[in-house]
């Protein structure tokens, strides 16, 4: 179990996972890349990834997760790349999670995506 905890990178895009995001993640603390991205995840990003301070990238695109996007946001000061597009969220997009210094705001018509073009 301590290996996993040093986990840097997880993806399972594309994979069919149904459920809700595991709380778990958000003791991955060194985790830099978290795509769960084109699934069937639902409800609401749970506030343990707040713990993941150290992302770059974090996709949960293509899901069906609601509620709003959550402040905690605002902590990940390496995010370079968030993806919340085609999902159920909504509300408006709080004024604290930018500016996130190594982030670039791009909304699309129908849901919230947030890229960088520093790949």
């Amino acid at each position: 179990m301590r290996n996993m905890l040093m986990l840097k990178s997880i993806n399972i895009e594309s994979n069919s996972v149904t459920g809700t995001i595991p709380t778990i993640f958000g003791l991955l603390t060194e985790m830099e890349s978290l795509n769960l991205g084109s699934n069937q995840l639902s409800r609401s990003l749970p506030s343990e990834l707040g713990n993941l301070i150290q992302l770059k990238v974090l996709d949960v695109g293509n899901n069906a997760i609601s509620g709003t996007l959550p402040l905690w946001l605002h902590n990940f000061n390496h995010l370079r790349a968030f993806n919340a597009s085609q999902n159920r969220i909504g509300g408006s997009i709080a004024s604290e999670i930018f500016p996130l210094p190594s982030l670039s705001k791009s909304l699309e018509s129908h849901a919230s995506t947030f890229l960088t073009s520093s790949f």
